[in-house]
């Protein structure tokens, strides 16, 4: 049975489809002061003008009849209403439970407030590792998540993002993150679009939180790809703590990509940055967003900005990063044989393992994991240096460690393998200069054991390492005489750091 096309205004002369038909019959029984309070608040919120949303499609006359609740739109007006203004027709057309006006407005903005409550909880709950409270808030926004405009809708899929990342769900957090970027890329199309309603930092943090999940999944390409994005994307007077943490991801990337030149300089401007983002500064950036959010009338985030709890979360993630990045530096820097820069780097990499923030760490309970690459660091610098007292006394620190069951090098993961075998690289060579032949061979063995399960790939770092220890062993086997041995582990050795043996060696 065919339907009047006067039923359906704008619809051609044929059955609508179900979604149309419950639509108009929303639209049919709407309260229009409801209505048209709901299109007002939602143009306002897009700081455009009546002139503005009306042109190329009615007078500014009608679109100011159909907000004072006077006139009824037809279905395809609301539509139209509804994309430019970035909401769902639904938004527009749900029912309220109050008995008049000031009690349905008064409805829908608790419920809007509440939502974005909810929203912070869900961001303080993820730096509190809360995962069960994190999907509960979440799935509440969602329910309602059509109430929401652009930006908290961004928000919402990029917490989704963060939170699958946290629970190890990789494709699923990229597919929240992606589904964040086209929220806000579809917010910019619309006209009237204002960027001060979205989040200033919110693309420079999704570009962030997709750099990392490509790290960790060594994706390497693509996480330089993101981290330079999400640089680019901060704005002048963004937050000084996001801005190097992007420095410091680009910068382990290049790394990563045996770009030594571009590490170096992404490393030195991560730590310039963190010289330069002093408490003061941090804290002078949180004051200025909170006065921005509270002239926009968000008192909720602006009360969270005033109270620095964002603050702690970013010092506590910014401690962490700042010791990886001195570590990786001093390492870049002892393989350019800059040792002395290198020895200082790694001293304060020590030093800020003692500064480890307690509310993350505990009380009194530095990363002995960052510790332990430290010491065997600055062990390697000062045998290299020649100092083999020094060298001596750091890797005796490294064995107290592990006696007394604070830190362990037996392995486990990757990072930690890696550790294990450069402390048996620096630990052989000591005792070679020692003149302990039997305990360097020893060493050089279990070297060999650890780094050669790491590089059936084409790790760049990690075949850079075995072969200065097929170099190391060769030589010292040249020394004691045992040439074939020698002239094995020397071809060995060329063919890594040439490139043609990583994966048969």
């Amino acid at each position: 049975m065919s339907v009047k096309q006067s039923n359906f205004e704008g619809y051609p002369a044929q059955t609508p489809p179900k979604d149309t038909v419950s639509r108009y019959q929303q639209l049919k029984s709407m309260n229009l002061e409801v209505l048209g309070e709901r299109l007002r608040r939602a143009r306002i919120e897009k700081k455009i003008s009546q002139r503005g949303l009306s042109a190329g499609l009615f007078t500014s006359a009608y679109l100011s009849s159909l907000e004072l609740g006077k006139t009824r739109p037809t279905l395809t007006t609301l539509e139209q209403l509804a994309g430019l203004l970035g909401k769902s027709i639904e938004y527009f057309l749900r029912p309220t439970s109050g008995q008049n006006l000031d009690d349905a407005l008064d409805e829908e903005q608790s419920r809007a407030l509440e939502l974005r409550q909810a929203l912070l909880s869900a961001q303080v709950y993820l730096e509190h590792a809360a995962d069960e409270q994190v999907a509960r808030t979440l799935e509440m926004v969602n329910s309602g998540l059509s109430r929401l405009g652009h930006s908290d809708r961004g928000r919402y899929h990029y917490l989704m993002g963060r939170y699958y990342h946290r629970l190890g769900n990789n494709p699923q957090a990229l597919t929240s993150l992606q589904q964040a970027q086209q929220v806000l890329a579809q917010s910019q199309d619309e006209p009237g679009f204002n960027y001060a309603n979205v989040e200033p930092e919110l693309p420079a943090l999704i570009e962030y939180e997709m750099g990392a999940i490509n790290a960790a999944t060594r994706q390497t390409m693509a996480a330089l790809n993101h981290f330079t994005s999400g640089l680019e994307a901060l704005r002048p007077d963004s937050n000084p703590s996001l801005r190097w943490k992007l420095l410091a991801g680009t910068a382990s990337c290049y790394r990563l990509l045996n770009d030594s030149a571009q590490a170096q300089t992404y490393f030195h401007r991560a730590l310039d940055q963190a010289a330069e983002n002093t408490s003061n500064k941090q804290a002078d950036y949180f004051y200025r967003r909170a006065s921005a959010l509270s002239e926009q009338g968000d008192f909720q985030r602006s009360s969270l900005y005033y109270g620095r709890s964002m603050q702690v979360y970013d010092g506590a993630a910014e401690h962490e990063i700042l010791q990886k990045v001195c570590l990786s530096l001093a390492q870049l820097q002892l393989q350019a044989k800059e040792y002395e820069a290198a020895r200082q780097v790694a001293e304060l990499a020590l030093k800020l393992t003692s500064e480890s923030d307690p509310a993350s760490k505990g009380p009194g309970q530095p990363d002995h994991g960052q510790e332990l690459s430290a010491l065997v660091l600055l062990a390697t610098i000062h045998h290299r240096q020649g100092d083999l007292g020094g060298a001596s006394n750091y890797l005796e620190q490294v064995s107290r460690l592990q006696q007394s069951g604070m830190a362990d090098l037996a392995g486990g993961s990757k990072e930690e393998m890696v550790l294990l075998g450069q402390y048996y690289e620096v630990a052989a060579e000591l005792k070679a200069d020692q003149g302990e032949r039997e305990a360097a061979e020893g060493y050089y063995q279990q070297a060999l054991e650890t780094l050669e399960k790491l590089t059936g790939g084409d790790d760049v770092i990690e075949a850079r390492l075995l072969a200065d220890v097929y170099y190391s062993y060769g030589r010292r086997l040249k020394d004691w005489n045992d040439t074939e041995r020698s002239l094995e582990l020397m071809e060995k050795a060329y063919r890594l750091s040439t490139g043609k043996g990583r994966s048969n060696s």
